[in-house]
């Protein structure tokens, strides 16, 4: 391939300013610790090196429960469904909290900036309304875009983003806010968990980091210390040396993703 490919990276091609990417650590709340763990456990009992070998392959259970693990990671509402945002407080997700604390830094202790902004993007438009109440009450301004909304909503919205030095902080799932938008405006990005296609993140981050940009840009992965998030991370790593996505069979893209995700698992 390398004969016959040539990459050409933004940063080398464009007069752009530093973008700096920064990991989060964040432990399970504690409460949930047991829980997270029992489900985690099933999981691998499943379908990791446990698993009977004479068992069928779902792979439609396997991505089910993947998915709650994931969701766990960042909040046990999004686990029970539509009452469970209503049960819980934002306050037992640590992620939500961590980011609560760090914005109120960002735009109490950032000097050089006139109008200070941030991007948080998630998979999950739910957990993106778990933030939303958790910024409301701790008087962080702030606005949604999702793909429920019609187009003219979406413009609307970016539009008061863009132009309101009020407008802190806008709240978009990955999908929507991810592509083909002008997010220049802002500095500060928050990936508030890892996806299994690295270039989807990159070009959710691609929105700020572009030609344009007049201020450094931080990036925040968010990640759950010891939990599924971490062999999705070892994935993700697998994914960009093999070039999976780009280079692949379409239809093989699940397949692959479930032999990666229980090699991740078995040896962990």
């Amino acid at each position: 391939m390398q004969t016959l490919t040539l990459r050409r990276l933004k940063a080398n091609l464009l007069d752009l300013p530093k973008k700096v990417q920064h990991g989060v650590g964040i432990e399970i709340y504690e409460p949930w610790k047991t829980l997270y763990f029992k489900k985690h456990e099933e999981f691998s009992a499943l379908y990791g090196k446990q698993r009977s070998k004479s068992v069928k392959w779902d792979s439609s259970e396997f991505f089910f429960r993947l998915s709650d693990l994931r969701q766990l990671c960042n909040h046990p509402a999004l686990i029970e469904r539509e009452e469970g945002v209503k049960r819980y407080t934002w306050k037992e997700g640590s992620k939500v909290v961590h980011l609560v604390s760090h914005l109120k830094e960002f735009f109490q202790k950032e000097p050089g900036l006139r109008y200070p902004k941030a991007v948080v993007f998630s998979e999950y438009k739910r957990f993106l309304d778990i933030i939303e109440i958790a910024l409301d009450e701790s008087g962080i301004s702030n606005l949604m875009m999702h793909g429920m909304l019609k187009n003219d909503q979406r413009i609307q919205i970016l539009e008061e983003f863009r132009k309101n030095p009020k407008s802190q902080v806008l709240l978009t799932t990955k999908g929507t806010g991810g592509v083909g938008i002008d997010l220049r405006c802002a500095q500060n990005v928050y990936i508030m968990e890892p996806g299994w296609n690295p270039s989807t993140d990159e070009q959710a981050v691609d929105r700020l980091y572009r030609l344009g940009q007049k201020k450094e840009v931080h990036v925040f992965h968010y990640i759950t210390v010891g939990s599924i998030e971490v062999n999705i991370q070892q994935v993700r790593r697998k994914k960009q040396q093999l070039q999976m996505l780009s280079i692949g069979h379409l239809g093989t893209v699940d397949h692959e993703l479930e032999k990666l995700i229980v090699e991740t698992i078995e040896k962990s």
